[in-house]
């Protein structure tokens, strides 16, 4: 009896129509302005060794510089630096993150003159990319 009950469904599934999939793409290009710090802010963090822990370096540098940014009112860190420090494998260490806070401000819809100074931008570097040595 319970053989019967296992082998058998308690529901069907019945499907009246099919599907196709749809390729599409939406896409719209946002532009902002950034606002940058003139001077330079600092973040430190320090850790002790704990086995029971483990610490990883990248995830306290990200957070550091997560921290960093939300006491200075940033959305990202200009040209960041990252010094890290290992005082041994039992005695931990630090990181400090310093960089140029900035803001972005003023969300637009890109201009066809912003676009034209993009797609130029972009011929440029990949022309700069094309050099021959000759030795």
């Amino acid at each position: 009896m319970a053989c019967l009950l296992m082998l058998s469904s308690c529901s069907s599934v019945r499907h009246t129509s099919s599907t196709a999939a749809v390729e599409t793409r939406v896409v719209n290009f946002t532009v902002a302005d950034m606002d940058v710090n003139e001077t330079k802010a600092e973040k430190t963090y320090s850790w002790n060794y704990n086995p029971f822990k483990p610490v990883s370096v990248s995830t306290i540098k990200e957070n550091t510089e997560a921290e960093l940014l939300k006491e200075n009112g940033g959305d990202v860190l200009v040209d960041p630096q990252y010094i890290v420090k290992k005082r041994g494998i039992f005695r931990g260490g630090s990181v400090t993150v310093i960089g140029f806070p900035a803001k972005y401000t003023n969300f637009h819809k890109m201009t066809p003159t912003e676009a034209e100074l993009i797609k130029t931008n972009a011929q440029e570097k990949k022309k700069a990319k094309k050099r021959w040595f000759f030795f």
